[in-house]
């Protein structure tokens, strides 16, 4: 029989299953991993929040695997919050007792957590998130906020991904084709209001006054969803869909039959995977610089609004509207770029090699 091939990565990841982009970006990579990698779940199916004696299960389950896999690299995965940051503190204080050489991955940032960092004295969070070699960012900006906080570990920039079966999925349903006017606009998140969403549907009811045949189409769950309903039925906005949560078919629909992302997010933003998506499918892109979305992003793909400014949404738009020509430029643009730069198995092969 066989030796078994030596685990070299421990991946620390949410339960697979689980909605959120972490999830979802693990979900996209898993498939492209080597025997040699093997991913650990730390959180619970369905988003369910663990007991404190699950936590402790779940800390237990690691030591285990760093008992198994003696010579294994661990590569965390935390959102730059409290919570996470809390608990990931642990999971490095047991990686350095097995001596084990650790690498991070921040997903989201939150904001507010590094102004308390940077306000107060964040020495403990310092010392506990300088052990690891390498710590992955979305941003240029949360690079330099890590530096400012006086983190010494090496600090690089880092992509998500789109996933590979929804473009096999699109080529199942008549392929991907560029789009050659902007009738149809999508919002595809979470309904929240810190991703733009009111702001989206208010430039879209000024723009109706000119362009009475334009569709809005709202795909997402959240906590403004109920306040959103209320809104546009208290002020009477018509050609609206509200489609609440898509996955697999109803998703691939939104982005083949919609022609533009409008997404004026002011969330401390990664590198959304909703605008890797849309690029993929050609949409023209309406988005804020926040984030790691100005690390990317050029006036090619569409145009950069200000935050809360529904004004700056309907004068971005406005043109593109009027202009077929500029649309189908930009669509098969944003299309190339997507498949040459963030297809899954790229993105896992790099990943994966700049740490073994």
């Amino acid at each position: 029989m066989p030796e078994k091939e030596p685990i070299d990565l421990i991946i620390n990841t949410p339960h697979i299953g689980n909605s959120g982009g972490v999830a979802n970006f693990y979900r996209n990579l898993a498939p492209h991993f080597g025997a040699n990698i093997l991913l650990n779940e730390v959180t619970y199916p369905n988003d369910q929040k663990p007991s404190p004696l699950q936590q402790i299960g779940l800390f237990f389950k690691f030591i285990g695997l760093l008992r198994k896999h003696k010579s294994a690299k661990v590569l965390l995965n935390p959102s730059f919050n409290f919570k996470s940051a809390r608990r990931d503190n642990i999971y490095i204080r047991l990686a350095k007792m097995y001596n084990r050489e650790v690498h991070i991955f921040w997903h989201g940032w939150d904001k507010q957590f590094y102004e308390a960092l940077n306000s107060k004295n964040g020495k403990g969070f310092t010392e506990v998130y300088s052990y690891p070699s390498t710590q992955f960012v979305l941003a240029s900006e949360f690079k330099d906020q890590l530096a400012n906080l006086g983190v010494t570990s090496k600090v690089e920039l880092a992509t998500t991904c789109v996933d590979n079966s929804l473009i096999e999925g699109a080529q199942a349903l008549g392929g991907i084709q560029p789009k050659t006017q902007i009738k149809k606009l999508l919002f595809i998140s979470r309904i929240e209001k810190v991703k733009g969403i009111f702001e989206t549907v208010q430039a879209f009811a000024q723009l109706q006054q000119k362009h009475p045949n334009i569709e809005l189409n709202i795909a997402g769950t959240g906590g403004a969803f109920e306040e959103l309903q209320a809104y546009i039925k208290s002020e009477k906005i018509q050609n609206i869909n509200l489609l609440g949560y898509v996955r697999n078919e109803e998703k691939l629909r939104c982005y083949l039959e919609n022609d533009a992302l409008v997404f004026p997010t002011y969330h401390g933003e990664g590198m959304p995977l909703t605008l890797l998506e849309s690029l993929s499918f050609g949409l023209v892109i309406i988005t804020t610089d926040i984030g790691g979305i100005k690390d990317f992003f050029n006036d090619k793909m569409g145009a950069l609004v200000k935050p809360q400014s529904v004004d700056s949404v309907v004068k971005a738009l406005t043109p593109l509207m009027e202009n077929p020509e500029s649309v189908e430029q930009i669509s098969k643009f944003n299309f190339h770029y997507a498949i040459e730069k963030y297809q899954a198995k790229d993105v896992a092969n790099r990943l994966v090699e700049r740490i073994l």
